[in-house]
């Protein structure tokens, strides 16, 4: 689906349901040269849970970042990819495009140099279902760079 504008005129909430239990939003731009895009993309498409729709919303991005999309299009009807030609540099802005365009219960976010744990989406919705009164849900990272690996630390919220 692409586009030419920087904004999310004639978007509307999505009101037909997929069937799928989960919305996982995915902004990028110009990540499909380095790998990361396609590990990011992998780390979705591997969870546990796996009733979810992939909705990536690409920013204009030059190089070959539809490419890799678009073969994953074509093996996996979970996946949505929307493509601005124009990059507007606001990463909040497709973000809020792709939460607009969700048809799931749940929405998740993955950004394009992250990778997540196979069990990532399972953990989050598993937690938010036996509280029912809580709407977020979030985890700890763990930061690997150049093989040396650190776990994350406990969020503090009141800091």
């Amino acid at each position: 689906m692409p586009g030419t504008s920087c904004g999310a005129e004639g978007l509307s909430i999505a009101e037909t349901d997929t069937g799928s239990a989960g919305s996982v939003i995915l902004p990028t731009f110009c990540r499909g040269d380095n790998g990361l895009l396609e590990r990011a993309i992998n780390s979705v498409l591997s969870q546990s849970f796996s009733s979810f729709e992939l909705i990536v919303v690409d920013d204009g991005s030059t190089g070959r970042n539809g490419g890799p999309v678009a073969a994953y299009v074509k093996s996996d009807d979970r996946i949505i990819y929307i493509r601005h030609d124009t990059n507007c540099g606001l990463p909040a802005l497709r973000v809020n495009e792709g939460l607009l365009m969700a048809r799931g219960d749940l929405c998740a976010y993955q950004f394009d140099d992250d990778q997540w744990v196979t069990t990532f989406l399972a953990t989050m919705s598993g937690a938010l279902v036996k509280s029912p009164g809580f709407q977020v849900a979030y985890g700890l990272c763990r930061l690997s760079v150049r093989g040396a690996t650190d776990a994350g630390r406990t969020f503090d919220y009141h800091g």
